[in-house]
């Protein structure tokens, strides 16, 4: 007989948090489904990622369509989609640039990085 999922996860990813004893089998709308068919709401998924719930048709069909193109290529290159969420950022946040970031360390140093250079500007020099 195989190992649980459990068993495996436990001796291949490192132990920093516990886990809920939930082996997922597939998700759709804000609802998992375990392998034995349990259905539970999903209050967890936006949790470091997004909130758009699980399987939504349309959200499938534009993912498929975009992978059909490319899944992830450099900054270094100039990307419609990317723009266009940038255009749209601007839109409602309604200020005058956007910075797209690969994880929170990135971000966080981003905005020490402005930070600084707006206290620079006006003689503040001390971040706290």
């Amino acid at each position: 007989m195989f190992p649980s999922l459990i068993a495996r996860e436990h001796t291949s990813i490192f132990q920093t948090y516990k886990r809920l004893p939930l082996e997922i089998d597939y998700a759709t709308g804000c609802r998992i489904v375990t392998k034995d068919g349990n259905v539970y709401l999903d209050f967890l998924g936006g949790i470091a990622v997004n909130a758009l719930g699980h399987s939504h048709p349309r959200i499938i069909e534009v993912v498929c369509n975009q992978a059909h193109k490319y899944m992830h290529v450099s900054n270094y290159f100039y990307q419609e989609p990317q723009i266009q969420l940038a255009e749209k950022l601007k839109e409602i946040s309604g200020y005058d640039r956007v910075y797209f970031c690969n994880s929170g360390s990135e971000a966080f140093e981003s905005a020490v990085k402005l930070a600084r250079k707006w206290g620079n500007l006006r003689g503040k020099t001390e971040i706290i």
